[in-house]
């Protein structure tokens, strides 16, 4: 070229430009300078060739006069991101060396960016994701994902609708094939909105680029933990290090962390931060997962522990692997969705008003419910939890110390408490059985065949009619705990129980000599016989609630105190 001597060259994104392509400019004679100016630690040269990789092409000068210890000037301080988000690849990949600039240091730098759903660094946590490959192609893509990331894309939208300001979203991922989805499912759709830009691209093409917001979908979703591209350090550096004030990672968090590289610690590190977002705790999220899978038919995928279908539910679903196994089995794409849309009901509260097909064998706590030609069979054995209300039965084993209420009647007799207040009496009595393990009863037919007897084998006489429920509900040895709607039986069961454990008491006190003896340390509500100082035997005491009566057992129970 007819052009005028030329003293300095200057090489921008150094540690991409391949050795043999920088050898051109080099060659002009009358150079006296070069500056190269790259980055080592993230994406070098494209080679695709494996023959060429092998020999060594992929290597740039750059990265050559580093591995040849040459002197290499860092600029160390950074003015692109908030320092949430460069505080992982600051501490990952320069050895904590970038310092943030005064700018992103501003409190004022994100302030136009409070009102968006997750804060400045997130890692969303998407465990119904499915990685396929597109075609007959080896790039994979992620449905679920290209799901929610358009999903975030319109949340972003909506609020930035309501600021003046412009707003450029960058959407990376690593496989071409996952660009593309998104690209055809956001179609031209903010195409006409001024000041509001959405580009989608690889992280390769992103290289030397930045945007307000970053939205990366990781793609990786299974339970191996490979992670494909994502396993080169220097591309995971590039993918966290685009976003100016929001970086949010789309992925499936076991799998990365399983993977044994960078994302392992990226992983750990959300986790420290608490910047970890479950999918499972948005139903909008949920809902989108759940029409995805139906479109893909691919519901099998949502019956895990881990699934936000189930997890967002108010009821918590547990399902058999026998279960598993038979719903795979259907072929049906419509009974599939039957079956996951009453199961998810299930979940939700529903309960079937069918009254429960005479099934031999099958025990009356198990429901069931017709789909089709099938039978949707379930029980229900519920924990108390935070979101959950307890259904029956469940039983505890005794493995834990158990809270005892007693009365402390040798206190100071000076000393006054409130006669409703037993806090004061409260201990830990650390044993291994206690008189208030309690077992929890279902209050429906057939749940037993026990018949009222006494103690030395006979039956008692009642004057009414106990169903097969309530006698096993009364045989019960020890404190029980009963529910029930109004006119279920409860106070007949009291009444029972009060009859039984009387005559039972009477005949375990015959014999038992209490002349004489110093009842002026036994509790009221906790009576204690003694006899020779042997073995003491308890009555317990049988209470049903209902909301009418509870006023009335507190003062009644005032006055028994008093």
């Amino acid at each position: 070229m007819e052009i005028a001597p030329l003293e300095v060259l200057i090489v921008d994104e150094a540690a991409q430009v391949r050795e043999c392509e920088l050898v051109i400019p080099l060659r002009l004679h009358w150079l006296k300078h070069v500056v190269l100016v790259g980055d080592d630690c993230q994406l070098s040269a494209m080679v695709k060739s494996k023959v060429c990789k092998e020999a060594g092409f992929v290597t740039s000068l750059f990265e050559r006069l580093v591995m040849l210890k040459f002197d290499k000037h860092l600029l160390n301080i950074q003015y692109r991101m908030n320092p949430c988000i460069s505080l992982f690849p600051d501490a990952q990949f320069y050895e904590r060396k970038i310092l943030d600039g005064p700018n992103v240091m501003s409190p004022s730098y994100n302030k136009d960016y409070t009102c968006l759903p997750f804060g400045s660094y997130t890692f969303i946590n998407l465990t119904d994701g499915r990685e396929d490959t597109e075609g007959m192609g080896n790039s994979r893509r992620n449905m679920v994902e290209v799901a929610v990331v358009l999903h975030l894309i319109n949340t972003i939208f909506k609020s930035w609708k309501r600021t003046d300001q412009g707003l450029n979203i960058g959407v990376v991922s690593p496989y071409n094939a996952q660009v593309d989805a998104i690209k055809n499912r956001l179609g031209q759709k903010y195409n006409t909105c001024d000041g509001f830009h959405v580009r989608v691209k690889s992280i390769d093409g992103f290289q030397g680029e930045e945007d307000d917001i970053i939205i990366l979908s990781t793609v990786s979703s299974n339970g191996r933990g490979v992670v494909g591209f994502l396993a080169d350090n220097r591309r995971t550096n590039v993918a966290l290090s685009r976003a100016r004030h929001c970086l949010w990672i789309v992925g499936n968090a076991h799998t990365l962390h399983k993977s044994g590289t960078e994302w392992t610690d990226l992983v750990a590190d959300a986790e420290r931060r608490k910047c970890i977002f479950s999918a499972t705790n948005d139903a909008t999220i949920c809902r989108l997962v759940l029409l995805v899978k139906q479109d893909l038919d691919e519901l099998e995928d949502l019956l895990s522990a881990e699934s936000a279908v189930f997890s967002n539910t108010r009821w918590k679903v547990i399902l058999s692997d026998e279960f598993r196994k038979s719903f795979t089995k259907l072929k049906s794409p419509q009974l599939r969705k039957e079956v996951l849309q009453n199961l998810i009901k299930l979940g939700d509260g529903w309960r079937t008003t069918v009254k429960n097909l005479d099934m031999p064998g099958v025990s009356h706590l198990v429901k069931v419910y017709k789909a089709w030609d099938l039978y949707l069979v379930w029980s229900t054995d519920i924990e108390k939890t935070e979101r959950t209300k307890l259904e029956v039965p469940m039983v505890w084993d005794i493995v834990h110390d158990i809270i005892r209420y007693n009365k402390d009647c040798k206190a100071d007799a000076h000393e006054e408490h409130d006669p409703m207040d037993t806090s004061y009496g409260m201990e830990n009595s650390k044993v291994s059985e206690s008189f208030l393990l309690m077992k929890f009863y279902s209050l429906s037919s057939g749940m037993a065949k026990h018949l009222l007897t006494a103690t030395d084998g006979s039956e008692i006489n009642i004057p009414f009619e106990l169903t097969d429920e309530e006698k096993v509900i009364i045989q019960f040895p020890l404190t029980s705990f009963i529910v029930g709607r109004s006119r279920t039986g409860k106070t007949t069961v009291l009444t029972m129980k009060l009859i039984q454990n009387e005559q039972q008491s009477l005949i375990a006190s015959q014999g038992l000599n209490l002349d004489g003896a110093d009842l002026s340390g036994v509790d009221d509500n906790n009576i204690m016989s003694t006899k020779n100082g042997g073995e003491s035997s308890m009555k317990q005491v049988f209470i049903t609630v209902s909301p009418k009566l509870c006023s009335a057992i507190k003062d009644h129970i005032c006055k028994l105190k008093r």
